[in-house]
């Protein structure tokens, strides 16, 4: 068992240390995600916080479709592109680069 884990952390040597250990949990299922919640019982239900898709557990593979977080990742890229200008005139001249998304 610690073979495996061992194996991991060596992935992510050299790496950002938050970056790495959020990876290291998400690879070993120690997250606080809600399926782990569930199953060392701090959480009722394994149901995705987010989306609230039912019969769908929030793990690290439902993060990769989870449609609200792609959502809310193209609003925070619209963002960032703002960000990027000069200054708050341009910000303001350009209020649809945010995009109108419901969450």
């Amino acid at each position: 068992m610690w073979r495996g884990h061992l194996k991991i952390l060596a992935e992510y040597k050299g790496k950002p240390r938050k970056e790495a250990a959020s990876n290291f949990r998400l690879e070993t299922a120690h997250d606080c995600l809600t399926a782990h919640l569930r199953k060392i019982g701090m959480y009722k239900s394994s149901e995705c916080t987010i989306c609230q898709l039912q019969k769908s557990s929030m793990d690290k593979e439902h993060l990769l479709y989870c449609l609200k977080l792609d959502t809310m990742q193209k609003v925070l890229k619209n963002i960032m592109k703002l960000l990027e200008c000069q200054s708050s005139d341009e910000i303001m001249s350009s209020p649809s680069a945010i995009g109108t998304t419901t969450m």
